[in-house]
């Protein structure tokens, strides 16, 4: 199968996937999954007593890791919670490459894909799925303060 190449298998599956995406179905269980990890990582955080907030919209999920101290501001267990009143400059949070690189490579070692400080599910991630990402970064972050990092 190629581009415009006319190739019915491919024709006939892109159909299949267009009828499934107008359902809404598929957009619905991602914000899901997605709603459902940011309040697991901020649960995580809570109980381990650490600085981290966990915030997004809809599948996208974001961990802005402190030291010392959380900033003033209070986690939100609903989908719209952006923390700081959406200031980029304070959502951008601490700037570490040496943290977000450490986390990525924590994760990949666990067996999740995220991209450091950020990730997004798909309609395909399960309950289990989000348990086992926020066990990962649990166990990474973990890992991260043994070396010093975090």
């Amino acid at each position: 199968p190629g581009t415009y190449n006319a190739n019915p298998l491919s024709a006939s599956a892109g159909v299949a996937c267009l009828k499934q995406i107008r359902t809404g179905e598929p957009s619905r269980l991602a914000n899901e999954a997605g709603r459902n990890l940011r309040n697991e990582f901020n649960a995580m955080f809570e109980a381990n007593k650490l600085p981290w907030i966990a915030y997004g919209e809809f599948s996208m999920v974001r961990v802005l890791p402190y030291s010392g101290e959380r900033p003033g501001v209070s986690r939100g267990d609903h989908d719209g919670f952006i923390p700081f009143g959406g200031d980029l400059n304070q959502l951008d949070g601490p700037k570490s490459g040496k943290l977000s690189h450490a986390l990525r490579q924590g994760m990949l070692l666990e067996g999740v894909d995220f991209w450091g400080t950020a990730g997004m599910t798909s309609m395909a991630h399960s309950a289990t799925d989000v348990t086992q990402t926020v066990r990962a970064l649990e166990h990474t972050i973990a890992r991260v303060a043994e070396e010093g990092i975090a």
